[in-house]
């Protein structure tokens, strides 16, 4: 689940500056079944750990406020991310007993 901080300033009326900090991360896990020689099939298994810290930077301006109600904006974003991914492979393994695969 990420997390993130944000803040904000009012440079003026029509323009604002919007910068954070936020993190997140991910695992997956992943088997993959292959045909190894004579027929035998070979279990691979695979997990990775993903964190990553992202700093968005926002800026809104007000071009035009048409009788203060329908404000006419664009806004910008900019979110640089820096991640980094931990991968770990458990040895193959060979079923030579001719038990159920597991799956």
């Amino acid at each position: 689940m990420p997390v993130g901080l944000h803040t904000g300033y009012r440079i003026s009326d029509r323009l604002s500056l919007q910068v954070g900090v936020a993190y997140g991360g991910d695992r997956d896990e992943a088997t993959v079944i292959t045909q190894g020689t004579e027929g035998i099939p070979i279990e691979n298994h695979s997990r990775s750990k993903t964190q990553a810290v992202a700093i968005p930077v926002t800026i809104n301006f007000t071009f035009l406020k048409a009788l203060q109600r329908f404000p006419v904006y664009a806004t910008a974003t900019v979110m640089p991310a820096f991640r980094r991914t931990i991968a770990e492979n458990e040895p193959p393994q060979a079923n030579v007993a001719g038990e159920k695969v597991r799956v």
